[in-house]
């Protein structure tokens, strides 16, 4: 219908003529034109409403999509760190539970690997170190029990003393009559015999030992001490680590055993058989001591050795062990400045008051000094001269210390 109108109209316009029906015809697409610009008028403004409204509604969902899209990417971002910091806090914890259970099992196995390590030294150390009282020195005596002796001939005269030190003056003639060494200084094995018997003195037990006990200390030194009878397996070592009172408290016990007098030797007895009986300067011959003749220091191993395990140190006729070395030894004599007092005899210098009872060093005796012989484990050449003298208080009990004992002849 609007398509006819419309031709009706555009041959009217072209239409010269001025009669009333194209008059007509004109007006009413005048009218027609005004309706169909009004309606588009009407359509365009709808329209444009309508676009107004699908572009907004087009930027609603574009921002939805976008807040969707941000939504989704803030989400996720958060997401990801409330994953991540939770996954951390998982991690750390269940690190922490895992570290935890690792550690306490190495805290474990290293506890289990030192408890190991320290029971096998303390083991070890109680395989050697055992205290007095227990069964290793209360049983019957396994070797070495019994003291050996070697015959000492008599002489006319020997020189004792020497010009090297004033204390070793003068140079004296001595007569010595005929007697009995023990081929070795007490072992652990016949004094352990006197303490089992209830006799002797249970022996101190020193952990280390200072400059009293050893003057190669410096005053505020100390050093492990290595006393014998609480060494395992050191039977056959010389006793040592005793005061000069439990040495004569030995004896006592040792004279009842045998039924005849036994005896520190005299200073004067212990050079004559140190001496080759006064034909040598060792008991070997002339030449100095080294570690194939004598125990000394910077010999190895360090420390105390078996009796009589040092076999060309051993003195022939007669027959003694370790004289020079190995421990210093107790002798009878009250040490004295010089020789004046030396009465020419084998007699020891006699302390003027009694200084033991009962293998204990009376009160107020306990500065007085006695002499020790011989040299030590820690002794030097020089000072393991036969004729050396070592006043040593005595009351010192030392690892560098025993004593070696005498009797009449022919028992």
């Amino acid at each position: 219908m609007i398509r006819k109108l419309i031709k009706m109209c555009d041959q009217a316009d072209r239409s010269e003529s001025n009669d009333q029906r194209v008059i007509q015809v004109r007006l009413m697409c005048l009218g027609l034109c005004l309706m169909l610009c009004n309606c588009s008028l009407v359509i365009d403004t709808e329209c444009q409403s309508k676009k107004e409204f699908c572009g907004e509604s087009k930027e609603s969902e574009s921002g939805n999509e976008s807040g969707e899209q941000a939504g989704n990417e803030a989400g996720e971002q958060a997401g990801n760190e409330a994953g991540e910091q939770a996954g951390n806090e998982a991690g750390e914890q269940a690190g922490n539970e895992v570290g935890e259970q690792a550690g306490n099992e190495a805290g474990e196995q290293a506890g289990n690997e030192a408890g190991e390590q320290a029971g096998n030294a303390a083991g070890e150390e109680n395989n050697n170190i055992l205290e007095p009282s227990e069964a290793y020195h209360n049983q019957e005596c396994l070797e070495g029990c019994e003291v050996e002796w070697s015959g000492i001939s008599s002489v006319e005269q020997f020189s004792l003393g020497s010009e090297l030190s004033e204390d070793e003056q003068p140079i004296h003639d001595i007569t010595v009559s005929a007697f009995e060494v023990s081929v070795s200084e007490v072992t652990v094995a016949q004094y352990s015999r006197c303490v089992a018997a209830g006799h002797c003195i249970e022996p101190s037990k020193f952990v280390e030992m200072t400059a009293n006990q050893d003057p190669s200390l410096e005053p505020n030194e100390s050093r492990t001490a290595q006393c014998n009878y609480f060494i395992r397996d050191s039977w056959s070592k010389p006793m040592n680590c005793i005061d000069y009172c439990e040495a004569q408290h030995y004896i006592t016990w040792l004279s009842n055993e045998l039924g005849v007098n036994t005896r520190l030797l005299s200073e004067s007895e212990w050079v004559y058989v140190a001496s080759d009986e006064g034909r040598k300067t060792y008991p070997w011959g002339d030449d100095l001591p080294t570690c194939e003749e004598a125990q000394l220091l910077g010999c190895e191993p360090s420390g105390v050795v078996s009796a009589c395990s040092i076999a060309e140190g051993q003195g022939q006729e007669p027959k003694t062990c370790e004289m020079i070395g190995n421990v210093g030894e107790w002798v009878a004599d009250h040490y004295q400045e010089n020789y004046e007092q030396n009465n020419g005899t084998q007699e020891a210098v006699a302390f003027d008051i009694s200084v033991c009872l009962d293998g204990f060093v009376i009160d107020g005796q306990e500065q007085l000094q006695a002499v020790v012989k011989g040299g030590d484990w820690r002794s030097s050449a020089a000072n393991a001269r036969p004729n050396n003298r070592v006043a040593t208080p005595i009351n010192i009990k030392s690892d560098r210390i025993g004593f070696r004992v005498a009797r009449p002849i022919g028992f």
